[in-house]
This record gives C-alpha cells, sequence and structure tokens, in this order.
C-alpha cells in the first residue's frame, strides 16, 4: 500500500491481496476501519483472460458506464459526489467511452488494454460455468447480491 495521510485515500491494484491468506491480516493490522473495494469479474471471463494474458467489479460496467460504478465507490468511501455521465462521453473514433479533461480533450483507455481475445469454444466455456457455479453461488451469498454472468 503506498503511504498516505490521514486525509488521504490510497488505491493500489493488487489482486493478490484477495487470494493470499496472509494478506487479510496485514491488511487489517493497518487499519481497523479500512474500507476495501474488490473489482470481481465473471470467474470464467477472467480465466479465459488470465490464461491469454500469460501466452478485462464488475469491471465491464466500469467499461461501460463508469459514472455509475464511480458513484458507488464515492458513497462506500464517504466522500463528496464529483462523478456525473457528462464526464465519460462516448466518442466515436475511439468506439468507447473516455474521461472528459479540463482541457476540452479526452482521455481514453491505452489501445493496448482491453485486447481482442480469440473465441473460447462454448464446450470449453460451459466446463468453467460449471467448476465455478458452486463458488459463485457461495459469493453471492456471502455478499447478499449477484452478478450476470451466465
Amino acid at each position: 500500500m503506498p503511504c498516505t495521510y490521514p486525509h488521504q485515500i490510497a488505491i493500489t491494484k493488487k489482486p493478490q491481496y484477495f487470494v493470499r491468506e496472509r494478506a487479510p491480516p496485514r491488511i487489517l493490522s493497518m487499519d481497523r476501519n479500512i474500507k476495501l473495494i474488490f473489482m470481481l469479474r465473471d470467474p470464467v471471463e477472467r480465466a479465459m483472460s488470465n490464461y491469454l494474458h500469460r501466452l478485462h467489479a464488475d469491471a465491464e460496467l466500469l467499461r461501460s458506464r463508469p459514472w455509475i460504478e464511480l458513484k458507488r465507490v464515492e458513497k462506500f468511501l464517504g466522500v463528496r459526489d464529483y462523478f456525473t455521465e457528462d464526464m465519460f462521453p462516448f466518442v466515436e473514433e475511439r468506439g468507447e467511452r473516455c474521461v472528459k479533461q479540463m482541457s476540452g480533450g479526452f482521455k481514453c483507455m491505452n489501445k493496448k488494454k482491453g485486447r481482442v481475445h480469440p473465441k473460447i469454444e462454448e464446450e470449453s466455456k460451459k466446463l468453467l460455468r460449471n467448476y465455478f457455479a458452486p463458488f459463485n453461488r457461495q459469493l453471492f451469498e456471502l455478499l447478499n447480491t449477484t452478478f450476470n454472468w451466465e
């Protein structure tokens, strides 16, 4: 975690915090009032992406309607409302939503991000969905919510 002052918010992107047994107690020892945000993704999509990466909180909502997901983050963190839909216009030339900058321009995702994945056979997806199904049910029960993971 980056060093911060009490009035600051630290953001770090470390998926290993979620899977390493030692991480939660160490994080809790830093600050008993810490608030964590986990970006969850369809585990089948994540497994395929991870596999292809080695040879993209639902993160899909963050990409398609970022202001909605960022509003949830603001509320969770207890910070003032800032993000609005008009800050994320759809830029036709890019075929995606970008961030409107104060200078009047746009900041879009790096072209290397969101790479196109090759098609995965439906039978492979079905095997992965069956494998992850009991874990997804446990997660949904724990969070008292569901995600639209087919």
